[in-house]
């Protein structure tokens, strides 16, 4: 799902190519290519390559094949004018294939739930590949700024986006109202990412409710021994023992317009 201009002017046929590249190193290597490994980014490039232009050839013998190459888009739709191949574009993802970002995977995990759902007959399922891409993420300029990598939780996340963006993340101070359903989501991302982490940062969450069975189907930092105590007592504990290194302070207290 590029942005629209980047749609129109073809970039969603390099994501595609990128991906089938990939997967044909993978038949070919038996890995995945490597977190900024350039050799590696190399081969997926001369696959993306090779692909395309097999595929331009296929479709000059089958007009009716929809197969995938380097081409323009004109209103939405391949126009079969040949372009030249995103090698930026497919040499980037080559580089971060192996890598995962918290907050995406949360989008997929909501995405691939939505999809089960419309299997129930009412709504239909996706049928088509879907393609996601943010260039503005990654950090391609400073080697020093991703890496080496450091062995720790967040290193996907330094990989793609640098060290000096999470050294900003590390010293955020929070303030998170509410640890129900949608609070739980929001602590276990801030955890995850590393935020609140660094000697300046921390994690302040407040709620007065206390867990109910009934909320144990849907706020999963929550288990049976916990029903009757503080949701965010125990949702600061939850995401503590995930990430040992967060600052966090857990509260009881309302806030409204008369507390500000």
């Amino acid at each position: 799902m590029p942005r629209g201009d980047e749609w129109e002017l073809g970039k969603g046929t390099a994501i595609h190519l990128g991906i089938a590249a990939v997967l044909d190193f993978y038949e070919g290597e038996g890995h995945w290519p490597g977190i900024h490994d350039k050799d590696d980014a190399l081969k997926v490039v001369d696959l993306a390559k090779t692909l395309s232009e097999s595929r331009q050839k296929l479709a000059k013998d089958n007009a009716d094949g929809g197969y995938c190459y380097a081409q323009k888009v004109n209103w939405g739709f391949p126009s079969g004018d040949v372009r030249d191949l995103d090698e930026d574009r497919i040499r980037r993802f080559a580089r971060l294939f192996s890598t995962e970002l918290t907050g995406f995977c949360a989008f997929l995990g909501g995405a691939a739930a939505q999809e089960v759902l419309k299997k129930s007959g009412k709504f239909t399922p996706l049928d088509q590949w879907v393609h996601h891409d943010e260039a503005c993420l990654a950090i391609d300029e400073f080697r020093s700024n991703y890496g080496p990598r450091f062995g720790l939780r967040c290193d996907y996340q330094i990989a793609t986006m640098g060290k000096e963006f999470q050294a900003r993340v590390a010293n955020q101070r929070v303030f998170l109202v509410g640890c129900g359903a949608l609070g739980c989501e929001y602590l276990k991302g801030l955890a995850l990412m590393g935020v609140g982490t660094g000697d300046d940062g921390k994690i302040y969450v407040t709620d007065m409710d206390r867990i109910e069975v009934s909320n144990l189907s849907r706020q999963f930092l929550f288990r049976q021994p916990d029903v009757g105590h503080p949701k965010s007592v125990r949702g600061a504990l939850a995401v503590k023992k995930w990430n040992p290194s967060l600052n966090i302070e857990a509260l009881e207290k309302r806030v409204g317009n008369d507390l500000e």
